[in-house]
């Protein structure tokens, strides 16, 4: 799969889809330059600030769900390699093909084997997946962006996501993963149905939380997007931008995704604002939390090796 994406003509074409959805997204801001100016000048320091605090703060949660997904197959953890696994690893999102993501993650977890690892990442990443869908459709009968049509279909989609997230068909999915990599998956697998839609509400509060701090970022300034929109078109897009293997950390998918659902309800340039806005936050955010905890692991590392010293000359 990591060569398949290394190849001369996936990339190429690859970059030309994404050049395409850029270009999509970032046209409004060339066809009305001068309202873009002034809608940019209207944002406030201190909104933005907040926002990004907030959102790190709900990125942060993440590592602690996934340990105790972990927990669920057997393998116990530490919170500060939790947070070293997940925080180092996620930066490898913007590489194409998604591959580093799940071997960052695999070489900085030795605990546990390398396929527990991987189904825990994709069991994290539909659970989340199905928040995502469960908010958009939230936002799509509150928020009116799609019409009947669209939410009956979406209606009928999501009761069938709940029951396949039952253990028993997970088990059916591992017990076949457990032969092909000849690795027992499945026996050590104890999540219970209620875990799952206790992880499933988490991920729906924290998809609102991440609507809500980038509903601080607009706070104060021209454009007026309500919290619904902003909670249910994102989620939306970061499933859309996961799955596209071919753009590292979904760009141009997620921003084009969200333009068009937005382009529904609110201006061009307000709809490719917050795309654009979202992609700025979460590059911060993401560089932001790897800076911070590395920075925290080293000078714990320091703090321990010194004691140790101390210890030996004592």
């Amino acid at each position: 799969m990591k060569n398949f994406w290394k190849k001369p003509v996936v990339k190429f074409i690859g970059a030309v889809l994404i050049i395409i959805l850029l270009v999509y997204v970032l046209k409004p801001f060339i066809k009305n330059w001068d309202d873009t100016v002034k809608l940019l000048k209207t944002f406030k320091p201190l909104s933005l600030l907040a926002g990004i605090v907030i959102l790190s703060l709900t990125v942060s949660v993440y590592p602690l769900i996934w340990r105790s997904i972990l927990g669920k197959f057997g393998t116990k953890i530490g919170v500060k390699q939790a947070y070293k696994s997940w925080i180092y690893s996620n930066v490898g999102k913007y590489i194409p093909g998604k591959v580093w993501q799940f071997a960052g993650r695999i070489m900085l977890t030795k605990e546990a084997y390398g396929e527990v690892i991987v189904v825990t990442m994709l069991l994290e990443t539909v659970i989340s997946g199905v928040a995502s869908i469960i908010v958009f459709l939230w936002g799509t009968l509150v928020g009116g962006i799609f019409t009947a049509v669209w939410v009956k279909y979406l209606s009928i989609a999501l009761p069938i996501l709940i029951v396949l997230l039952h253990p028993f068909f997970l088990k059916q999915i591992l017990k076949i993963l457990s032969k092909i990599r000849k690795v027992e998956l499945h026996e050590n697998f104890t999540m219970r149905y209620r875990d799952i839609l206790l992880y499933l509400v988490i991920y729906i509060l924290l998809w609102i939380a991440t609507g809500f701090a980038f509903w601080l970022m607009f706070a104060g300034s021209a454009i007026k997007i309500n919290l619904i929109d902003l909670a249910s078109s994102y989620a939306l897009s970061w499933v859309l931008g996961y799955a596209s293997l071919f753009a590292p950390g979904g760009l141009g998918v997620r921003e084009g995704a969200i333009a068009f659902l937005l382009n529904l309800k609110y201006p061009p340039v307000v709809s490719s604002t917050f795309a654009m806005l979202t992609r700025i936050s979460f590059i911060i955010t993401d560089f932001l939390l790897f800076g911070v905890f590395y920075l925290y692991f080293k000078i714990t590392e320091i703090g321990k090796r010194k004691n140790e010293d101390i210890g030996d000359n004592a």
